[in-house]
């Protein structure tokens, strides 16, 4: 894990118990979660998995709360999705998002409607080809600024069925991707 990554996770542990803080972490993504979720058409009707949720699942709750969605927040990190679900437990939302360890690289844990892979998931390229292979819906990638390929890993190099930008400093586009 890069010093990038390294920073952001301690980051997001430190600042789980704390809704203000939190809703200040989770200001600037609201927008780019608004963002995929008119890419991806997500509504009140979708299960969405969503891959690499962290500590603080901001993604998670903004879809939740924006689209009314019930969503799966996936992450490999035990710690965080503890802490995570601490925190969306004490927000009242766990009736409709759902934490659970795994890493899809191999299985996906659940069926989904659609998906969205943050940024941080690893390996990238690996985890997407098998959410698309598995064949569940339609996959949002947050795709890295050039000079944080290294970082954060490549996508698929596919025709994407849309795209939105963002005015992200490590990523600039969600990509979506369907059979």
């Amino acid at each position: 894990m890069k010093a990038i990554q390294r920073f952001t996770a301690s980051l997001e542990k430190v600042l789980h118990d704390n809704h203000s803080l939190f809703r200040l972490y989770a200001a600037p993504y609201e927008n780019v979660v608004k963002r995929e979720i008119k890419l991806g058409d997500i509504s009140s009707n979708d299960t969405i998995l969503n891959l690499g949720c962290g500590a603080l699942p901001f993604t998670a709750v903004h879809l939740a709360e924006v689209s009314g969605a019930e969503v799966y927040a996936v992450d490999k990190d035990k710690t965080a999705l503890i802490r995570g679900k601490k925190l969306v437990q004490s927000m009242g939302l766990s009736h409709r998002i759902h934490f659970l360890k795994d890493d899809c690289m191999e299985d996906v844990p659940v069926h989904f409607d659609k998906a969205l892979v943050a940024l941080q998931v690893e390996p990238k390229l690996r985890v997407v080809e098998n959410l698309l292979f598995e064949r569940n819906g339609p996959v949002i990638v947050r795709a890295p600024r050039k000079r944080f390929e290294d970082t954060y890993g490549e996508i698929p190099d596919r025709e994407p069925k849309g795209e939105v930008k963002h005015n992200m400093l490590t990523f600039n586009r969600s990509v979506l991707f369907d059979h």
